[in-house]
C-alpha cells in the first residue's frame, strides 16, 4: 500500500522588486515559515508557491525553501511558481493562485500582495493560522 504524504501549500506574496531591506525580509520570511510549521506541524511536504520571478520577495521565498530543504530532516521543501498577468494586475490568475494554497504569507506593503491577502481572507476567513500578514511590520 502506497503511503499518502501530507502536503501544505504556502503562498508567499510581496514585492517583485528589490525595493526593501533584504535582510529584514529574510528574517520576516523565516519567522513566518517557522510560525506556519508551528501551527501546521503534520505536513511532511511543504510547497512554497509564489510569482514566477527571480526578483524580490518571491526570489527570497524560493531561496529559503531550497535552504530549508537541505537542512530540514523532517520535511521536504519544494517550490513552484505561478505566472501573473503581463500588466502586473491581479485578476483570474490571483484567484487560481489563492485557490491552490492552504495558507498565505504577506511580506511588505506591495499593492497586489495586500489585495491578494484580502481576497484570501475573504475566501478563508481572517484565521491566524491561515493568514500570516506581516505587511505592517
Amino acid at each position: 500500500m502506497e503511503k499518502i504524504v501530507s502536503v501544505l501549500n504556502v503562498g508567499v506574496v510581496g514585492s517583485n522588486k528589490w525595493d526593501f531591506d533584504k535582510s529584514g525580509a529574510l528574517e520576516q520570511l523565516n519567522a513566518a515559515l517557522d510560525r506556519v510549521i508551528d501551527d501546521h506541524p503534520e505536513p511532511e511536504e511543504i510547497w512554497v508557491v509564489c510569482d514566477e520571478t527571480d526578483e524580490g520577495i518571491p526570489a527570497l521565498a524560493h531561496q529559503i525553501a531550497r535552504e530549508r530543504n537541505r537542512n530540514d530532516e523532517y520535511r521536504i521543501w519544494r517550490t513552484t511558481s505561478v505566472t501573473q498577468s503581463q500588466d502586473g494586475q491581479s485578476g483570474n490568475e490571483s484567484e487560481a493562485f489563492l485557490a491552490s494554497i492552504d495558507v498565505i504569507v504577506c511580506i511588505g506593503n506591495d499593492t497586489r500582495a495586500l489585495a491578494e491577502t484580502q481576497l484570501f481572507k475573504s475566501m478563508h476567513g481572517d484565521n491566524g493560522n491561515v493568514v500570516y500578514d506581516l505587511s505592517s511590520q
